[in-house]
């Protein structure tokens, strides 16, 4: 047996403390980048996505306002949020304002004929 190779073994067991500290404070860097992209997901999660209905407003209002009935009505019949009550509400407040909007348009050009 050769004692030198005995010898750097034995400085070399002399590294382990400093070895396993190293390992413990990559294990450690880990746990809180991942505890960091935890928190990143949580935000990203917990920001306001629109509703389907709301994005279903926005285009019931782009026809409403364009007069393209016929397609909203098409729209209607296939929109999956039909039957939700947010939907309907604010789809009965846009055809209301349309009908007063109409109903002003039509009123102020019989005052002018």
């Amino acid at each position: 047996m050769d004692a030198s190779k005995l010898f750097d073994g034995a400085v070399g067991l002399a590294d382990v403390p400093d070895l396993v500290s190293a390992m413990v404070d990559v294990v450690k860097s880990i746990s809180e980048a991942v505890g960091s992209l935890d928190a990143a997901k949580d935000v990203v999660s917990k920001q306001r996505k629109p509703k389907s209905w709301y994005v279903a407003l926005r285009y019931s209002d782009m026809l409403i306002q364009n007069r393209a009935f016929a397609s909203l009505k098409l729209f209607l019949d296939k929109v999956p949020c039909r039957q939700d009550i947010d939907f309907l509400c604010g789809l009965a407040a846009q055809l209301f304002y349309a009908s007063a909007s109409l109903r002003k348009h039509y009123l102020a050009r019989d005052e002018h004929l």
